[in-house]
């Protein structure tokens, strides 16, 4: 499934990756859904040696899947705790500039 249709189209928006700067791989080791359109994830760094994990957020997301369900690794932008992007093999979305 595309992750486009898995995020809301009012809060997230298709960019080309390489227009983003930031981008992380993580490991994604565990997925909760907390409320509707938001997930809490726990993850890890792939290029990190330390095994801390680090707990983010998913927000906006379109249904009751989110949007990093059967996904092992990808790349996302992190804000403190709050995702701002996320990149799967290219098919890349942003969080729209809140208004």
């Amino acid at each position: 499934m595309e992750l486009a249709y898995t995020l809301s189209t009012s809060a997230w928006e298709k960019t080309d990756p390489d227009r983003v700067k930031g981008f992380l791989t993580y490991i994604i080791i565990r997925q909760e859904r907390l409320s509707d359109g938001r997930f809490r994830y726990a993850v890890k760094e792939l290029q990190d040696e330390d095994v801390k994990l680090r707990v983010v957020y998913v927000e906006d997301a379109a249904g009751n899947q989110g949007p990093l369900a059967h996904v092992k690794n990808c790349e996302l932008v992190v804000d403190g705790d709050k995702v701002q992007a996320i990149n799967l093999d290219g098919d890349c979305l942003v969080r729209k500039p809140r208004q």
